[in-house]
């Protein structure tokens, strides 16, 4: 699993990423200047499409930079427990065929999501 510098530099500000990065689970993804033209671009269609609608978060900036890093690398799935702007944009990126980056929400997470949208089979004998 891939873990984005953005979301270290999030994680970092409140405890050290370091126990995390011991574990050995996940591949470190710096931002890079690519990663940065196409979160501009995405940010821009996001305004555009919203007709100027600002959000008053202060990390959906990051938001756009994670999708846009994770469109730019073909990861095919980000994890979130945010709702209000992360997976919002995300769908929005999708619909517009900028990204095909799917989010999975932690209040909603289904297996069909990793299995073209195949659902469990209860299936006794």
């Amino acid at each position: 699993m891939y873990l984005s510098a953005i979301v270290a530099s999030e994680y970092e500000y409140k405890d050290s990423i370091d126990p995390i990065l011991d574990t050995g689970n996940f591949i470190p993804l710096p931002f890079n200047l690519d990663d940065s033209k196409l979160a501009g671009s995405f940010a821009s269609r996001l305004h555009s499409e919203s007709r100027g609608k600002h959000t008053s978060r202060d990390s959906a900036k990051d938001d756009v930079k994670l999708l846009a890093q994770c469109s730019n690398h073909s990861i095919d799935f980000v994890a979130t427990d945010d709702t209000s702007t992360m997976a919002k944009y995300c769908r929005r990126l999708n619909t517009m065929d900028e990204s095909r980056t799917k989010v999975i929400t932690l209040d909603c997470f289904d297996v069909s999501d990793f299995n073209g949208g195949q659902t469990e089979l209860d299936i006794n004998f």
